[in-house]
């Protein structure tokens, strides 16, 4: 458990985070047979996998893939729920992609603290 806490000090430090990210939560989304979009949401508590915290998101919102779209309603409807129910919040969001997944995670984030 020792290394485990070293390994998130050291990820604070890397990426300058105002606190040890005791709470990671980790996006990706996936395409089956280039029809079904599914997003999948893992997390992180103290350096441990927490399972039962698991998420998969059917994407509703796109018929065709678009790994854009698809990050972008996950990360909504799993903050809004978050917020909605009062739980916790991550410490850090982890988004499987590049510059433009990341952009529209940032967005459905900003969307959901704005109807809130």
């Amino acid at each position: 458990m020792e290394l485990i806490s070293l390994c998130l000090e050291k990820l604070k430090t890397v990426l300058d985070l105002p606190v040890v990210p005791n709470r990671i939560d980790a996006f990706d989304v996936s395409n089956i047979q280039g029809y079904e979009t599914v997003a999948s949401l893992v997390v992180c508590l103290c350096g441990e996998m927490s399972r039962r915290r698991y998420r998969k998101y059917k994407i509703k919102s796109v018929e065709a893939p678009d790994d854009y779209t698809s990050i972008y309603e996950a990360v909504y409807r799993q903050y809004k729920r978050v917020l909605a129910e009062q739980l916790d919040l991550p410490d850090f969001i982890l988004i499987d992609g590049g510059p433009g997944q990341l952009h529209y995670a940032y967005q459905a984030l900003a969307a959901v603290s704005y109807t809130h």
